[in-house]
């Protein structure tokens, strides 16, 4: 199975995540891991805090992914 063929609710949390990814990505480059904060990862991947708590748990987490 493809993502394509996967639920479209699946496919909105999956591109949550990859979009939470990459901005916690961009951010620690940017500020380092001390300065970044998880509302700063949201509204850079432009979704709501909660999901990063929702998907990983904590800030550590995400930046374990």
């Amino acid at each position: 199975m493809n993502i394509a063929e996967l639920p479209t609710q699946v496919r909105k949390r999956t591109d949550a995540e990859v979009k939470l990814i990459a901005a916690a990505a961009d951010l620690l480059g940017e500020v380092g891991p001390r300065a970044m904060s998880v509302r700063m990862v949201a509204e850079r991947a432009g979704v709501n805090h909660g999901l990063v708590h929702h998907y990983f748990g904590s800030k550590e987490g995400l930046t374990r992914a």
